[in-house]
């Protein structure tokens, strides 16, 4: 057999049956491609249901023996030793494919699959495991399948084992599938006496085993049991436990290994089923207990092998719950209310995430760590009044103010970039915006020499918070006639500070020159510069894109005397960045104040260095080259010589039509240093100046980056009530983006430099 041919084919079916279910065209598929896997196979109308047959679509029907008997008769026969090599990609992806298909399977499949699994099921026998994997890979429970006539089975043979991770994890994959598609099934009839009860108290007694011939599922009988199972994986220590105390842990056979998930995904599944039936008393009821027993567990000295299994259930729970919240509360919604999450049962589990949210943040692992920032913004979306107030006067306040635990400020610093957004949307939570310029200049001092994790950590705040701020000074701009009779007090208070803007932005760059200033080379300082010099691009880049002119103009000139006063050769990646992202974000004012300052640097005139150009003994590097026009290289340094001459590649390129002023000056840079016969590295340099001023005049790309189209940007309208618009998401449809399109003359200024210099490139 083909192993990777068969595992390929699964692959490409997986695909189709996945867009199968948002294509509008489904019978194409259905008739067409699906069918192939298996030689029979049919879609028949008249079982489909009735969005299909109002779109005259026929249902599709797959089976699901094909897939069956291909696994068994490959994976579990006395020849299976010669084809373990193949079970990570051809049997993992019959496993997929299997899943994949069985929305899809007949309604009489769920007889046959009993028929054919229950066999397997003995207690004494290693089969169980095989009937175990089987049962929760191919039984359906879609689509009116008679889920109760075998779910209380199921919950019996589950407790078979304890201190079997896979096993458990197994039977709760298909469980949470059942509490996805058969949520309103739940009992209407609560015990108060067992829904009281103390989760960790409740023992793993037997439930009901009467099978039911419906879909009904009396869930409150269950809970107890399935919450005990979902605090075991978490593996968590007990109080008074000693090695020799911990029974021993058993696993599956690995002969089912392509059947099992990762851990991690085990605990998904288990966040998942808590938020399918949160609208269950009981489940809401134990699942607060629950995450009270494993709050502790998430308190930053209290980190172990259980950490990142903590970090994916809260972050699998947030992500979902804060979704589920959100779609029931649109005015769309038209779920039933028994089935949504009541206002008091989200109120609680809010109250109960906050501290646990708070002390995940400052977790040692970054798993943990991160995960809890996250969950943090998901929450801060959808309940913007009850996590920022409370996040920005207590954990910012402490973070940012504390000395001796500066791991708390990175921390801080992490949570407000990805708070970014929801902090300022003026339109979801209009007081959080009065907190931005404050925070800026708080955080300055994470920039810092002595701590380069917590630098790259700030910038990237930065970085986060300006894709949605535009950094104008509003104070400048009258205000339009319709807003001319004044303003409530929170716009009048933004307004005002963003005439701060101007002078944080110089403080920003004053630090950035500091972290310049003290940077190693990229090769000797290994991960962390390359990690500063690629955050310093991001951070520069949106920030020239977001100023206003009359900032922009003063950065400028502040970048050229750090430029002139300094060389730094150790610095030279990020120091290009900044130049090139002043210069793309405005060209013509950018090159005026630049191309002068380093032409001169570079080149020395006829007319003022006659000697200099007749001398024929000079030893230094960059005297050697003249073009025919007479002018010469300065004499400088070599280092001094490639980080002006790289300084005018980057300024250049990206400047789009802004070059073709400065076309002498390029041809005589290019003349003096393309042909230079002493040093390899500026013949280097000069190639990829030659190589930037192409790219620059031909290349087709959008001319600006901004938050807001260019044509509104550009409104003095805009710019004196920009802050009302802050967090706001663009209308996709009226985006209005400018292309660079290379005209004529810059096509023709193109040709001239290939022809002059494309073969001594």
């Amino acid at each position: 057999l083909d192993f990777d041919l068969q595992a390929k084919w699964a692959q490409q079916l997986i695909t189709l049956i996945k867009r199968r279910k948002f294509h509008s065209h489904k019978s194409a598929y259905g008739k067409t491609h699906i069918p192939s896997f298996a030689s029979s196979s049919s879609s028949s109308s008249n079982n489909s249901n009735n969005n299909s047959s109002a779109d005259n679509i026929p249902e599709l029907i797959l089976p699901w023996r094909p897939l069956h008997d291909i696994l068994i008769k490959t994976y579990f026969n006395v020849y299976r030793e010669g084809i373990y090599a193949h079970k990570e990609t051809h049997g993992t992806a019959l496993v997929k494919l299997a899943r994949a298909c069985r929305r899809y399977w007949a309604e009489t499949a769920t007889q046959e699959m009993l028929i054919e699994f229950r066999p397997y099921m003995c207690i004494h026998d290693s089969l169980a495991y095989r009937g175990a994997v089987l049962w929760s890979t191919f039984m359906p429970t879609k689509r009116g399948h008679p889920v109760g006539s075998w779910f209380a089975e199921v919950e019996a043979m589950r407790q078979w084992m304890e201190n079997n991770r896979e096993w458990d994890a197994v039977w709760l994959a298909l469980i949470t599938r059942v509490a996805k598609d058969n949520s309103k099934s739940s009992s209407s009839s609560s015990s108060s006496s067992s829904s009281n009860n103390d989760m960790m108290d409740v023992s793993s007694a037997s439930p009901a085993t009467t099978p039911s011939s419906s879909n009904h599922i009396d869930w409150e009988v269950y809970i107890p049991s399935i919450f005990n199972t979902i605090l075991r994986m978490f593996s968590l220590p007990a109080a008074n436990a000693t090695p020799l105390e911990k029974p021993p842990t058993r696993k599956m056979p690995g002969t089912y290994a392509m059947f099992l998930e990762d851990d991690n995904v085990c605990l998904q599944h288990a966040a998942q089923f808590c938020v399918h039936l949160l609208h269950f008393s009981p489940v809401a009821t134990h699942l607060s207990n629950l995450l009270r027993y494993t709050e502790r567990f998430y308190h930053p000295s209290n980190g172990g092998n259980w950490s990142n299994g903590l970090a994916k259930f809260l972050l699998e729970f947030v992500n979902l719950f804060t979704k589920r919240i959100y779609k029931e509360g649109k005015p769309s919604c038209k779920k039933d209310a028994k089935v949504r999450v009541s206002t008091e049962t989200s109120e609680n589990i809010l109250t109960i995430l906050q501290p646990i949210i708070y002390m995940g943040m400052y977790a040692k692992g970054a798993a943990l760590g991160q995960a809890a920032a996250s969950s943090l913004t998901m929450l801060a979306y959808v309940y913007p009044s009850r996590i920022l107030p409370q996040f920005i006067e207590q954990q910012v306040a402490m973070g940012l103010t504390t000395m001796t635990e500066t791991h708390q400020t990175r921390s801080v610093i992490d949570a407000l970039g990805k708070l970014a957004r929801p902090l300022v949307w003026r339109s979801r939570y209009s007081e959080g915006a009065l907190h931005i310029t404050s925070l800026l200049f708080e955080t300055l001092p994470g920039i810092d020499t002595n701590d380069p994790a917590k630098t790259v950590t700030t910038l990237k705040f930065y970085h986060e918070l300006f894709l949605h701020v535009p950094i104008i000074d509003a104070t400048q701009y009258r205000l339009p006639p319709s807003q001319s009779g004044g303003e409530d007090d929170v716009d009048d208070q933004l307004r005002s500070s963003t005439s701060m803007f101007g002078d944080w932005v110089m403080q920003l760059l004053d630090k950035l020159f500091s972290i310049f200033a003290n940077q190693l080379e990229i090769e000797t300082g290994g991960k962390i510069e390359l990690m500063i010099a690629t955050v310093v691009k991001s951070i520069t880049d949106v920030l020239f894109q977001q100023m206003d002119a009359s900032i922009h103009e003063e950065a400028t000139r502040k970048i050229l005397t750090f430029v002139s006063n300094n060389v730094i050769p150790q610095a030279l990646t990020s120091v290009r960045s900044l130049l090139n992202s002043a210069a793309v974000a405005r060209p013509s004012e950018s090159l005026s104040i630049f191309i002068p300052f380093l032409y001169r640097k570079l080149i020395t005139l006829p007319d003022n260095n006659k000697k200099s150009s007749s001398s024929s003994s000079s030893t230094n590097a960059s005297s050697s080259s003249s073009s025919p026009s007479g002018v010469i290289l300065t004499h400088a340094t070599e280092s001094e010589t490639l980080w002006y001459l790289t300084l005018f590649s980057d300024v250049l390129r990206g400047a789009n039509a802004a070059v073709l002023k400065y076309k002498t000056e390029i041809m005589n840079v290019l003349q003096c240093t393309l042909y230079h016969k002493e040093n390899a590295k500026i013949v280097k340099t000069a190639g990829q100046l030659l190589e930037n001023v192409l790219k620059t005049l031909v290349l087709t790309r959008p001319l600006d980056l901004r938050s807001v189209p260019s044509s509104f940007y550009s409104s003095d309208d805009f710019k004196a009530t920009h802050y009302k618009t802050w967090g706001d998401q663009v209308n996709f449809k009226s985006l209005d983006v400018k292309w660079h399109i290379p005209n004529a003359e810059e096509i023709a200024f193109a040709n001239q430099l290939i022809d002059t210099f494309g073969q001594r490139a």
